[in-house]
């Protein structure tokens, strides 16, 4: 199991939010290359195939959507298989929630398992 640490992302991220296109993709790299240095000292550790994710937000506030907060850090996703040198198609999803909000240290626990299971088994 590989366990990454994201930072909080930038609200204008969300999906939802109107924000200037350039803004937006200079938002975008700014996070994919925050998430590519966290996860880049795990290189050639996650395994080959399908790889399964736990996602767990903790916010600032305790205002925040879960598809919200799973699209705003869609780009953060690209950079940890960046840093891992993967194909993101190999992401799996499989279990998001909400942590208790953390004001001091909001962030994205990232647990990446082998193959499709939060266990590590794989159902292939």
């Amino acid at each position: 199991m590989i366990e990454i640490f994201l930072p909080w992302f930038d609200s204008r991220l969300r999906p939802n939010e109107k924000v200037h296109y350039k803004v937006k993709a200079m938002l975008v790299k700014r996070y994919r290359w925050k998430s590519y240095l966290l996860s880049k000292k795990h290189k050639g550790l996650a395994p080959d195939g399908h790889m399964g994710l736990k996602i767990i937000f903790y916010p600032p506030t305790d205002n925040s959507d879960l598809d919200g907060c799973i699209s705003a850090i869609k780009s953060g996703l690209d950079g940890v298989a960046d840093g891992l040198k993967v194909n993101d198609r190999n992401f799996r999803p499989l279990f998001s929630d909400f942590g208790e909000p953390d004001k001091e240290n909001p962030r994205v626990e990232i647990s990446i398992f082998r193959g499709l299971t939060c266990l590590g088994d794989s159902l292939l």
